[in-house]
């Protein structure tokens, strides 16, 4: 098994850095859908900074990055501690109300297609996880 486990600030300039880390990754470990992860996986880092762009406290705009990679499957887990969402379901199960030319709001359709499983929610600790499971 292999393990990658990152933290960093909640801004936008880590995101090229954290995608092509990830996707480096993949591709070493000869994941053959890597591109199709590391897309659904930047989706889901895309939410979690846009939430800390919205947290007023400035101390702790941490989130963190877990990739587990074996033959059976590639499960990847961000954390988060902006508060995640209210209607997780209903943003996952409405499609029918999706406003396709919003310029926001896709990426966790996105992920639900993508994805062999996922979920999201609070751990005990108050943070909040989008949890992507990618079966080999």
């Amino acid at each position: 098994m292999v393990k990658l486990k990152i933290s960093l600030p909640a801004e936008v300039a880590n995101l090229e850095y954290l995608d092509r880390i990830v996707l480096d990754t993949l591709i070493s470990n000869s994941v053959t859908e890597a591109k199709k992860i590391q897309f659904a996986l930047h989706e889901a880092i895309i939410n979690a900074i846009q939430a800390g762009e919205k947290v007023v406290e400035t101390h702790n705009k941490l989130f963190s990055v877990e990739l587990n990679i074996t033959d059976q499957f590639v499960e990847a887990n961000v954390k988060d501690y902006f508060g995640g969402f209210e209607d997780v379901d209903d943003k996952l199960y409405e499609v029918s109300s999706l406003d396709i030319f919003k310029s926001s709001g896709r990426g966790i359709l996105l992920i639900h297609h993508l994805v062999d499983e996922l979920k999201m929610f609070s751990d005990s600790e108050g943070a909040f996880n989008v949890n992507l499971v990618f079966k080999n």
